[in-house]
C-alpha cells in the first residue's frame, strides 16, 4: 500500500465522492469494489487504526469502522495470536486518544 498520508488522501477522496448527489451508479459501484478490494487486505485494520486517529472526515471513520468490525466478526478466527492482541490494545487506545480530545 502507499504511504500512509496518500492512502488516507486517496480514501478521503474516494468516500467524499462515493457520497457526492452528482456521483453516477456506475461510479459507485467501482468506488464500492475498490473498497471491497482494501476491506479483504489481511492488514486493512492496521491502516483503519492510522486512518482514524488522522482524519476528521465522518465518511472514513465510518468505513473504517465497519472494516474493524467485518474483521472481527470474519476474521478474527484466522488471524494470528500477536495480531489478535494488538487489535483490541490499539482500538482502546485510540478511543482513550479520542476520548481526551473531546474534553
Amino acid at each position: 500500500m502507499a504511504s500512509e498520508d496518500t492512502s488516507l488522501s486517496t480514501l478521503e477522496a474516494l468516500m467524499t465522492e462515493f457520497f457526492s448527489p452528482t456521483t453516477t451508479n456506475e461510479r459507485k459501484r467501482q468506488i464500492e469494489e475498490v473498497l471491497q478490494g482494501f476491506k479483504n487486505q489481511p492488514e486493512c485494520w492496521r491502516h483503519c487504526l492510522n486512518f482514524l486517529s488522522s482524519t476528521s472526515n465522518q465518511y472514513v471513520m465510518m468505513y473504517c469502522l465497519n472494516v474493524i468490525e467485518h474483521v472481527i466478526n470474519k476474521v478474527w478466527i484466522r488471524m494470528p495470536g500477536p495480531d489478535k492482541a494488538e487489535l483490541p490494545y490499539n482500538t482502546a487506545e485510540l478511543y482513550d486518544q479520542s476520548s481526551s480530545e473531546s474534553s
